[in-house]
């Protein structure tokens, strides 16, 4: 199929245009630098941009095609020459396919292997989604490409069963090929009888409801059993007699049986069902314990499409091990208490004695992770899986603290050192039972206590001053912590998130002695030696893909970092050590995280690195560990001007990405002296109803809460000041940033966000709802991810205005009218 003339290439010359040093048109690039872009790029873009679609265009559009991947691995981290021409390549790529027709597109999607490619971008919006999923540029198995795949083959599928979609009807399109990955084959005798024994199985199958009887609920059971039996083996056959019969057949049923099972099944046991799709080798008989209804049923058919059914799978194996950990833990503690587990008993806890106490702490934390983890999706209708019998946390921690009362206070600063608590020598008797019950109560603030006691051992001892008067105090945050004498440095040790940060001391804050003449020139030193001092501390980025292939190993448990969520220690190839976070949400929130690291990059803001990766089999994000990093101390007591600037800057990075977890545990303090985020796994989690406010504070007190507060309060040290200025520099990097760059950004948060339906997706869906005009429940999850990134670039566009409005009105600071001045 051709266009009838070799004029498409004439739609977009590619010759620079950029004035040349006698101020004429010239070329963009000198001939040394032409040199040096490798032949094969230079054949790619001509090839891209070379006459009309026919047989020898689409031949011609695969070999390119082919040296991308090539291409990318070989040119993509080369010098900015390189990176250039990539970047030529790929905008006469977009140019070439753009410039198609909906019809060539189709053609040239199904010599790609595409399946009913003229049922996709009916919507007649560009660019048409067939571009998209013939880019090379972006890799084959993306979940923005399968999923338009999807699109097509459900649209096939309701065609089949006798549907219309926008006008079309079976008999429009071109028949599909014949399936030919049967395992059995079927007479058109035995297709047709399927068809039918599936319809009346359908027609008689009852909605599961609350207040069924027991025979009622075994009836559904046995009716789905026998629906998808016969759904399965029609999916798995072949028909040599007539496939195309069969081809319609597949279809029609997974479409039928997809829409009357839409709600039929939300209560009751369905055992029958769990133990076929384990006969069948479809699940094991831990993962069917674990996954819900609605789960267990797409999981045991086989029409559901590949990708859903590994992310089911992938599913299924967390939480079995969530589920492992959970029993593991209770059997430990079970052991090391010399009975039952009874820690809300205080004198349960003699058995294990203080010799065992930071193992039994370390033990009971995993415990309850792992049952909150479990707690996140055991809800869901027809999970079988019995709930372990535990005392709240709270209860545990009381009891604990009972016992605790008749130890010896140096067994227990010993259990707290082991449990990772600096200067545990110098903790009160309270604050060392608190941070042990802090391993597992997550009510009780660690990383304060840290402060605490770090404070009180570096805290400088007093002199006698000449003539046995006592010293004057000076101010703080002039001479405070800047001029403290240094303690000695322990061993470093990694610190990844502020739980583990290392006995190794950081630096004290910069501070800048603002006074008299010379204030403006010191608060400008001390803000760069801050910045410099930020990213000193900050591991280099890697490129996503290569530490998407890195082996971990099996590693340590990082269970002793606290938090909600599962973390284990590794050394990776690179030889440092990096801490990996399991996510129970199917990838959604370490898409945040690593997407709002990202984010934070952008904005100039020093932030750890994040990867989204798959670490003994679990999937989750990985990040490098930060060495010699201490606590962000949360006191204002100890910031300079510079530190009150970076939580300024901070603070609009966070707006930016909708995270409210800012505390002080979730910033380190660099070796250097400067300030690090980390822990942003929390970005977006609120987007849909937070506001730029001091009376939003969805998860506590935060580091720019405090901050503002101490500012309100009039405590902040002497010469620091809350300055709006500061957030200028932040403010202008992200609104370079265009909004397509964003929405690329943030891609994976919003699509995998929203097909795991996180707490933002039902507000999302009502905002997709009203933009299409359409209900809610007719809203694609492609729509509400699109909603969302709407929203986003909408936040990021409303930044400066919201942050001039906030120091303004609210907080009431002079000079918050300059930002809309660019911060002049």
């Amino acid at each position: 199929m051709g266009t009838g003339g070799k004029t498409a290439h004439q739609a977009y010359d590619v010759t620079p245009t950029t004035p040349g040093p006698d101020g004429g048109t010239g070329p963009a690039e000198t001939a040394a630098q032409a040199a040096q872009i490798p032949a094969e790029l230079q054949a790619l873009t001509a090839s891209f941009t070379d006459g009309d679609l026919d047989p020898a265009d689409i031949a011609g559009f695969q070999a390119a095609a082919a040296k991308v991947a090539a291409a990318l691995d070989q040119y993509g981290d080369g010098s900015d020459e390189l990176k250039a021409a990539l970047g030529d390549a790929h905008a006469q790529q977009l140019a070439w396919l753009q410039q198609l027709t909906p019809q060539q597109l189709q053609q040239l999607a199904a010599a790609q292997g595409f399946q009913h490619p003229e049922l996709v971008g009916l919507s007649g919006k560009q660019p048409h989604p067939l571009v998209h999923w013939l880019d090379p540029f972006y890799p084959a198995d993306i979940t923005s490409k399968q999923k338009i795949q999807e699109v097509a083959q459900a649209r096939y599928a309701a065609l089949a069963a006798g549907e219309t979609i926008n006008g079309l009807t079976l008999a429009d399109l071109t028949p599909p090929p014949a399936p030919d990955d049967g395992t059995w084959t079927a007479s058109l005798a035995d297709v047709v009888g399927l068809q039918a024994q599936i319809a009346t199985t359908l027609a008689d199958l009852p909605y599961a409801k609350w207040g069924m009887s027991v025979e009622q609920l075994t009836a559904v059971d046995t009716g789905l059993t026998a629906v998808i039996d016969a759904e399965n083996k029609l999916a798995t056959a072949s028909c040599p007699d007539d496939p195309h019969t069969l081809a319609v057949a597949q279809a029609a049923a997974a479409h039928s049986i997809s829409q009357a099972l839409n709600g039929k099944v939300k209560t009751g046991a369905i055992p029958q069902l769990r133990e076929a799709a384990v006969a069948s080798g479809m699940l094991t008989a831990e993962q069917a314990a674990v996954l819900g209804n609605k789960e267990l049923i797409a999981a045991a058919r086989r029409s559901t499409p590949q990708g859903e059914a590994g992310a089911l799978l992938q599913t299924a194996d967390e939480r079995v091990g969530q589920v492992a950990d959970r029993q593991q833990a209770a059997t430990a503690i079970n052991e090391l208490l010399g009975g039952p587990l009874k820690p809300k008993d205080p004198a349960s806890w003699d058995a294990a004695g203080t010799a065992k106490l930071a193992e039994l702490a370390t033990l009971i934390g995993k415990g309850y992770q792992a049952e909150a983890a479990i707690n996140l999706w055991h809800g869901q209708a027809g999970v079988p899986l019995q709930k372990l019998s535990t005392v709240g946390a709270a209860d545990c921690a009381t009891a604990f603290r009972q016992w605790a009362k008749a130890q010896p206070v140096g067994e227990l600063r010993a259990a707290a050192a082991a449990l990772g608590l600096d200067n545990a020598g110098s903790g009160t008797r309270a604050q060392v039972q608190n941070y042990i019950a802090g391993q597992w109560d997550t009510a009780i603030d660690t990383a304060a206590l840290q402060s605490a006691v770090t404070a009180k051992a570096t805290a400088p001892k007093p002199t006698p001053a000449a003539g046995g008067a006592a010293p004057t105090a000076a101010p703080a945050g002039v001479n405070g912590a800047a001029n403290a004498p240094a303690s000695p440095a322990a061993k470093p040790k990694a610190a990844g998130t502020a739980k583990a940060a290392g006995t190794g001391k950081a630096a004290a804050p910069i501070v800048a002695k603002s006074a008299g003449w010379v204030a403006q020139h010191a608060d400008l030193v001390a803000a760069l030696k801050h910045a410099a001092a930020s990213n000193s501390g900050l591991p280099a980025r890697q490129d996503d893909k290569v530490v998407a292939g890195w082996d971990f190993g099996k590693g340590t448990s990082g269970s002793h970092l606290g938090g909600t969520h599962s973390k284990s220690l590794h050394t990776g190839p690179d030889g440092k050590p990096w801490m990996f976070k399991s996510d129970s949400s199917g990838g959604a929130r370490a898409a945040a995280e690593s997407d709002a690291a990202r984010v934070f990059a952008a904005a100039g803001l020093p932030a750890v690195p994040v990867y989204r990766a798959t670490v003994a089999g679990k999937n989750g994000s990985v990040q490098p560990l930060v060495t010699q990093a201490d606590h962000f101390p949360a006191s204002p007591k100890s910031w300079g001007q510079a530190d009150a600037d970076a939580i300024v800057r901070y603070h609009v990075a966070a707006w930016a990405v909708s995270n409210h977890d800012g505390h002080a545990a979730n910033l380190l303090r660099t070796p250097a002296g400067g300030m690090l985020a980390i822990d942003l796994g929390q970005a977006y989690k609120f987007c849909d109803s937070d506001k730029l406010s001091m009376s939003y504070n969805p998860v506590g007190s935060t580091i720019t809460h405090t901050l503002y507060q101490a500012h309100q309060s009039g405590s902040l040290p002497l010469g620091v000041k809350v300055n709006p200025a500061a957030a200028h520099p932040v403010l202008a990097a992200i609104e370079k940033i265009p909004d397509s760059q964003w929405r690329a950004m943030l891609h994976d948060t919003a699509h995998t966000g929203a097909k795991k339906g996180v707490s933002w997706a039902p507000a999302m869906r009502q905002r997709a709802a009203k933009t299409h005009g359409i209900p809610a429940d007719k809203v694609s999850t492609a729509q509400v991810a699109e909603a969302f990134l709407d929203a986003a670039v909408d936040r990021k566009k409303g930044l400066r205005q919201a942050f001039t409005t906030f120091f303004g009105g609210e907080l009431k600071l002079p000079g918050a009218s300059t930002l809309l001045k660019g911060g002049q």
